[in-house]
């Protein structure tokens, strides 16, 4: 997810910087110059901050505790589990007994900001997954030619 922020980002800096450097210097080569020198930080940026986001995963993957490295898979397959429990089991047994278990859970007072962080972490992991795959695919960005 964060490196489509980040790209995000960036593309939304190009245009003001763009329109500064139209207004500050009126030599057409050295706004070319320049624009080609922006770009091509933003892109080592960029590279470096992704760089930096991979060296966190790979050190919590390969040196953190099981746990550390698992959290995120437990979390989805608890949040499954749940879901199992309350949208299939629960139904089945009410089904095969012909009356509804006595079963009070009590959601509801689990406050509504906490439902909203689960729903926002279980979407972030969802789509962060799928942009890390993609990603992955791309071929690595190179600073602009000079």
């Amino acid at each position: 997810m964060l490196p489509l922020l980040l790209t995000t980002f960036i593309e939304v800096l190009k245009g003001p910087l763009r329109e500064i450097l139209d207004k500050a210097i009126p030599d057409a080569d050295l706004k070319a110059r320049l624009e080609s020198e922006i770009a091509t930080r933003l892109s080592v940026e960029a590279q470096a901050l992704m760089a930096a986001r991979g060296a966190v995963l790979e050190a919590e993957i390969t040196r953190g505790s099981w746990l550390a490295r698992n959290w995120r898979p437990v979390l989805m397959l608890f949040i499954m589990f749940l879901l199992a429990i309350y949208g299939l089991l629960l139904p089945l047994a009410d089904f095969a007994l012909g009356s509804r278990i006595p079963f009070n859970p009590r959601w509801g007072d689990i406050p509504a900001p906490l439902w909203d962080l689960l729903a926002i972490s279980v979407g972030g992991y969802i789509g962060g997954r799928s942009v890390e795959k993609i990603v992955s695919n791309l071929p690595p960005l190179r600073p602009a030619k000079r």
